[in-house]
């Protein structure tokens, strides 16, 4: 599982359980999961 920080602030992970490959996850730390 790939995690990067987006432009807005929060994380996109990367998941091949999505079909877009990716999902926004709007959170201010890593801690989340």
């Amino acid at each position: 599982m790939e995690e990067y920080k987006t432009k807005h602030g929060g994380y996109k992970i990367e998941t091949t359980e999505l079909s877009d490959g990716a999902v926004d996850v709007h959170v201010g730390k890593q801690g989340f999961f």
